[in-house]
């Protein structure tokens, strides 16, 4: 989660810093990780700027999930590049792990992303649409570009 967009840190322990950032959010960690299934179905779950990490995609990947799935509020960022790089950062979680992903953003690019990284689909910022993509979801197999991006990551 953001700290300060999405929760306040320490709010327990100090309540006055509530008052200096009252438009952040009040989400807490939920109590179980791993994808949600649901049939064949097996969806990695990223959370909005947690399609940025990943370590979080190939975790998915290992715990089984065919299917990777970001919900994202971008609407902070305004037209920005930020979410351009959003949705860039989410294309290398679908090559990395080689499993395709739908992205749902209330403000724009949402996405349909193959498993080659190629975006199927998409819609544009601050435009009202709704996208209807088939997507082919099999078995993920994480390995070497997975491993890899995470070593590299990690290197840079």
């Amino acid at each position: 989660m953001v700290p300060f967009g999405e929760y306040v840190p320490l709010k327990k322990y100090l309540p006055f810093i509530n008052h200096l950032v009252q438009a952040a959010g009040n989400f807490a960690q939920g109590g179980q990780q791993g994808p949600l299934k649901e049939r064949d179905l097996s969806m990695g779950v990223l959370i909005c700027f947690e399609a940025i990490f990943p370590e979080l995609a190939r975790d998915l990947s290992r715990e089984g999930a065919n299917l990777l799935v970001n919900i994202t509020n971008d609407a902070w960022f305004g037209a920005t590049s930020a979410p351009y790089q959003h949705l860039s950062m989410a294309v290398f979680r679908s090559v990395e792990t080689g499993i395709p992903m739908i992205r749902a953003a209330n403000t724009g690019f949402s996405a349909f992303i193959g498993t080659d990284g190629k975006i199927l689909s998409k819609t544009h910022l601050f435009v009202e649409a709704v996208l209807d993509q088939s997507i082919p979801v099999s078995p993920a197999k994480p390995g070497f570009p997975s491993e890899f991006a995470l070593c590299f990551s990690k290197t840079v």
